[in-house]
């Protein structure tokens, strides 16, 4: 009912709370928790809506490989996620820094996403 690029946009903002969430945990096993399923939730809530997405902007004809390429960010991000969390965490000794790294991916996907409703807000008013 909000639309598909309304519920990205609040499962960004649930994936950064859930993140900022981690960073302030110390060793609180609910806050920890709390923060994996604000995590989760988003990430299921954007695996849900990609592929409706995927096949609104580019055409349902040829969803399937569509979908296949938009999907590849989530192999590259599952890949260099733990890689970059890896490096801080044997830098630092701890995870905090990876969390606000984190954090700055999710806001840099939510301003694009912001930008990119405003390009398709035009180009439907055209």
């Amino acid at each position: 009912k909000i639309g598909r690029t309304n519920t990205m946009a609040a499962a960004f903002v649930l994936s950064a709370a859930g993140v900022v969430t981690l960073w302030f945990t110390q060793t609180s096993a609910v806050q920890f928790y709390i923060a994996v399923c604000l995590i989760g939730l988003s990430f299921g809530a954007i695996m849900g809506i990609y592929p409706a997405f995927t096949a609104e902007r580019f055409g349902s004809k040829n969803n399937t490989v569509n979908y296949g390429i938009m999907f590849i960010g989530f192999a590259i991000a599952g890949y260099l996620g733990p890689t970059i969390m890896k490096s801080m965490f044997n830098s630092s000794g701890q995870y905090n820094s990876a969390f606000l790294v984190s954090a700055l991916f999710t806001a840099a996907g939510f301003i694009i996403l912001m930008i990119y409703k405003s390009r398709e807000k035009k180009r439907k008013e055209v």
